[in-house]
């Protein structure tokens, strides 16, 4: 006599069968995916740090969109100062590797550091040297170069012409 059991067929065994491929896919990956998802973690979570570090220095309010990947654009565009429809660049083929190089320039150039290095930027993993390199201090000389240009060292002639301030030359 065989001992025949049988199929009972449960609603909770239908939604395991339809999980179980979906294991195995994720416990089937071999090594070199999974050293791959770790580097590009690493490089997203090195990113977040580093521009969440540069929003502080400019200021920007909402640091947090540090480290949601779609806001991560739209902080970048407020520190360079660009418009928001500079993002739908992103969606043209060419273009898409431009805007971010011309967005890293202008945010070196308001920083005061080299612009050259931003074209860096579009490089995994060579871009987190490049954000490092923007969050480095200024030299002690290019700081105090820079202080002079910003404190004028006296008032502009038109002011006092507007206060009435005459002149005798």
């Amino acid at each position: 006599v065989r001992n025949t059991f049988p199929k009972i067929d449960f609603y909770y065994q239908k939604a395991a069968d339809k999980i179980e491929p979906l294991r195995d896919a994720i416990f089937s990956l071999d090594m070199t995916k999974h050293v791959l998802l770790v580097m590009g973690g690493l490089l997203y979570l090195g990113y977040s740090f580093l521009l969440f570090k540069i929003s502080k220095e400019f200021h920007t309010g909402k640091y947090f969109f540090a480290g949601i990947p779609v806001f991560q654009e739209l902080l970048v565009l407020k520190m360079a100062e660009c418009s928001r429809w500079w993002l739908t660049g992103y969606f043209v083929p060419v273009v898409q590797f431009i805007i971010p190089i011309y967005l890293w320039r202008r945010i070196a150039w308001f920083m005061g550091k080299e612009k050259h290095f931003a074209n860096l930027v579009i490089i995994p993993f060579v871009n987190l040297f490049v954000l490092w390199y923007f969050t480095r201090p200024l030299p002690f000389e290019k700081r105090m170069k820079r202080k002079r240009m910003e404190t004028p060292s006296a008032e502009p002639l038109g002011e006092d012409i507007k206060k009435g301030i005459q002149y005798d030359i």
